[in-house]
């Protein structure tokens, strides 16, 4: 059997380019969980990077590079999981209510804005 030397380089050379994404991605590593944080899907987090550093990377391998991203969304998930219906309905009555606080707090200052227009 015949090993074809061409083909043997041609994949160490896509492993090795592979390592070094890994590499560059786990160097914007607090970045890249600071976006997650706020939002923003794994494409969306791959956008930034290719529009930041130039850094064409799939969601794939931000998940193997940086774990935590897709960690954290899985104890969300299981911790939202776990709740009974009753905790849940708990849950969702706070969060109304913190919602319709914001919104008395907002339209409150929005009234004074446009009363402070007036005077």
């Amino acid at each position: 059997m015949s090993i074809d030397e061409q083909l043997v380089q041609s994949l160490l050379q896509r492993k090795k380019r592979k390592s070094l994404k890994t590499e560059l991605v786990q160097q914007h590593r607090e970045e890249i969980l600071a976006l997650r944080e706020r939002g923003l899907s794994l494409a969306d987090i791959c956008a930034y990077l290719e529009a930041k550093y130039s850094l064409s990377v799939s969601p794939d391998t931000l998940k193997k590079a940086v774990p935590e991203v897709v960690n954290k969304v899985q104890r969300v998930a299981r911790l939202i999981s776990s709740l009974s219906c009753s905790e849940l309905k708990q849950v969702a009555s706070y969060v109304q209510a913190r919602i319709e606080k914001c919104r008395q707090a907002f339209n409150q200052a929005s009234n004074q804005a446009s009363d402070g227009r007036k005077a």
